[in-house]
């Protein structure tokens, strides 16, 4: 679609999710999966983050986000 809207669309080719799994799916690269984390222990070094202290990541543009229902619905800003 040229509607200006963006999606994520499930990958169907494994069964969706029944929110009772042990642990998370991803459909992600093993170069993205390996590499995601890899500035963490900069930031945990640079602001002194001990162990079971809480932090949180803003994501600007994504905190207008519903996922009250199974389809999330984001206002992009």
């Amino acid at each position: 679609m040229s509607d200006a809207t963006w999606r994520l669309y499930d990958d169907e080719r494994t069964a969706a999710p029944t929110w009772s799994e042990v642990c998370g799916r991803s459909a992600m690269s093993g170069w993205v999966n390996s590499t995601s984390m890899s500035r963490f222990p900069t930031f945990a070094k640079e602001l002194r983050l001990i162990d079971q202290d809480a932090y949180f990541v803003r994501t600007p543009g994504f905190d207008k986000c519903d996922a009250s229902k199974p389809t999330i619905k984001c206002d992009i800003r």
